[in-house]
């Protein structure tokens, strides 16, 4: 599954927290997986929440292992919040 398959909706799903901003660096790329995402004022985490999620697609290998069931799907999120783009290193605000 490629990054253009994992969509915002998909990691929402995952982590139970709707997502309304997504920072797209201009001068730099994310690593494929990473997104810095904008959590919405009704998620669990402080407005304005902005998170560095890191998701990891299961493998054939952890098909195999049992930690998965198919190829693709989400295995793992992590998400951490941070104040400044830490690709671009633009300060991060909400809607104020």
């Amino acid at each position: 599954m490629t990054e253009s398959e994992l969509t915002q909706a998909r990691i929402e799903q995952a982590i139970d927290t709707k997502f309304v901003e997504n920072h797209l660096c201009e001068l730099n790329s994310t690593p494929e997986g990473v997104f810095v995402l904008r959590a919405s004022e009704d998620s669990s985490y402080p407005d304005p929440a902005w998170v560095l999620v890191n998701v990891w697609l299961a493998d054939e290998g952890d098909v195999r292992a049992g930690d998965a069931e198919h190829v693709g799907e989400i295995s793992q999120v992590s998400a951490i919040n941070i104040a400044y783009c830490p690709y671009c290193g633009e300060h991060l605000v909400g809607d104020d």
